[in-house]
């Protein structure tokens, strides 16, 4: 009889995708749609779906990260501009 060597268990491949829509939930703009669609040529439709049921074409999931991280960005900025006016 061959010995079967075990396999490692493997990580869970959607983990990733889920920590993208922590990020996307919290930080995402409302109007989105155009921001992505200016990054990936698809329907708004479809970028709308993707974000809703949480799985699809990754490019679109990418291109929501992207977005909302740039949010993100932006939204730190602000606030230490606004620190520093109200410091003043």
């Amino acid at each position: 009889m061959t010995n079967i060597s075990k396999r490692k268990t493997s990580k869970n491949v959607h983990s990733h995708i889920d920590k993208a829509f922590a990020v996307i939930d919290e930080f995402l703009p409302f109007p989105y749609v155009d921001r992505v669609t200016k990054l990936v040529k698809s329907s708004p439709g479809t970028i709308r779906n993707v974000r809703s049921k949480r799985e699809g074409n990754i490019k679109i999931i990418e291109a929501l990260l992207k977005v909302a991280l740039e949010n993100k960005k932006q939204i730190e900025k602000n606030s230490k501009n606004f620190e520093s006016l109200i410091n003043q």
